[in-house]
């Protein structure tokens, strides 16, 4: 699935309409997609590469989220999709026995 939330948009390509449901589904519930349109491709064979892995996440992540990147894995044709996120102040309540 191609699109243009995660991955560069690509001329000449066959019209395919495959990701309108993920979109829709990221739309409806306000999440953030955090792959990088100018990073690596996801995904490469000797026929070619696209970006059809991603990362999404909640809106309340977005500020939340640090150093997303594409690794190239020698074992896969799937390339590593790697991400830190930031810690979250938690407030801890004594519960009363």
């Amino acid at each position: 699935m191609r699109h243009e939330l995660w991955g560069p948009e690509i001329h000449n390509h066959r019209i395919s309409d495959q990701a309108a449901p993920l979109v829709s589904f990221i739309l409806k519930y306000d999440l953030i997609v955090w792959n990088d349109k100018d990073s690596e491709p996801t995904f490469e064979t000797v026929n070619g590469k696209s970006w059809i892995d991603i990362t999404v996440s909640s809106a309340n992540l977005d500020n939340k989220k640090m150093n997303w990147q594409v690794i190239k894995n020698n074992f896969s044709d799937h390339n590593y999709l790697v991400f830190n996120v930031e810690s979250f102040n938690v407030t801890h309540y004594k519960i009363r026995t």
